[in-house]
């Protein structure tokens, strides 16, 4: 089973910054490759200036280029302003959509105030800075006199990495249900090893962790040979785990707009996974090991995501960390 624990509304999240594209298709929030023209496409290719020497001198240079290469925390930024203005300050557009001219007009009028990446080495490899990100938010909620006032990045000093994932997963539930989207970020150092996963379904991102967390436990009970059978059952749902659809990052910023819980054992012992609407209790997932089988719903790219919360926290720290908002 998959809960539902919090979420932007009372019902689901798919309503979430509908933003309509010059070519019809809807996306659920903006997306930084609006920025980048036909020209770029062989820049855009290699991640790192360093391994792509002409995207290290065009990112120098080139704006429209920056917001495409480093933009993913303008775009996080400007959903999240894009949202509160709708929902705080009463602000609709036909439908209850936006256009996509309107949504980069925005971008481009934050770009030239708070949100603004200069083509230095430093911005290069960081992109928006994340004192900025506070400033640019707190400028925004004083100018709309809206109720929240206090922005920071979580505290990460002094605290132990249980201390922390409490402490990040109850913020997140606290700002979804007070319906506030979650900016987060994640970087890791050790790509190859620590790139974080987003699934495309909330499907695969359960049986992915019930299947972790049960080879985990076979390992030391020989549970594998004596249950092969049920094992092959498990990974015919979905064809096979490893092979399910996922996107992976290393660097980059997200807003999270759901979270959801499921039941290891229930996932495993089923052969299709009941999707239920009802909330669970809010402290759930505070108890004892239970974090480990939260998901986050996330947007990105005007794209909808789910991630493991274990394998986020795995790597809570300065760089990887949430933007809270009370």
């Amino acid at each position: 089973m998959i809960r539902r624990i919090a979420g932007l509304n009372e019902e689901q999240d798919w309503d979430y910054l509908l933003i309509r594209m010059e070519n019809g298709k809807l996306c659920h929030g903006g997306d930084q490759g609006w920025w980048t023209t036909p020209d770029q496409q062989d820049d855009t290719k290699s991640i790192l200036p360093k391994t792509n020497p002409s995207k290290y001198r065009r990112a120098s240079r080139d704006e429209r280029f920056r917001i495409s290469f480093l933009g993913c925390g303008v775009i996080a930024m400007n959903n999240l302003e894009w949202y509160l203005s709708a929902k705080e300050l009463g602000r609709k557009h036909a439908g209850g959509e936006s256009t996509q001219a309107q949504y980069m007009e925005q971008v481009r009028q934050n770009w030239n105030r708070e949100y603004y990446i200069s083509g230095n080495p430093i911005n290069q490899l960081a992109g928006l800075y994340p004192w900025k990100m506070e400033r640019g938010l707190m400028a925004f909620l004083a100018e709309h006199h809206c109720r929240w006032r206090k922005v920071k990045w979580a505290p990460y000093w002094n605290r132990t990495p249980q201390n922390q994932r409490k402490l990040v997963l109850e913020l997140i539930q606290n700002m979804l249900e007070a319906g506030l989207p979650v900016v987060c970020s994640y970087h890791t150092f050790d790509p190859k090893r620590k790139s974080l996963i987003l699934y495309h379904s909330p499907e695969a991102a359960a049986d992915a962790g019930a299947l972790e967390d049960r080879e985990g436990q076979d390992a030391k009970a020989g549970f594998l040979k004596q249950n092969a059978e049920k094992r092959q059952q498990m990974q015919g749902r979905t064809g096979s785990v490893k092979e399910s659809k996922r996107t992976r990052i290393n660097s980059h910023y997200m807003t999270i707009i759901g979270l959801y819980s499921f039941d290891m054992e229930e996932v495993l012992e089923n052969s299709e996974i009941d999707f239920l609407k009802a909330e669970s209790s809010k402290n759930d997932l505070l108890k004892g090991e239970n974090w480990r089988n939260a998901l986050l719903k996330v947007e990105s790219w005007g794209r909808i995501y789910y991630v493991r919360f274990r394998d986020y926290a795995a790597n809570l720290n300065y760089f990887t960390n949430i933007l809270s908002i009370q």
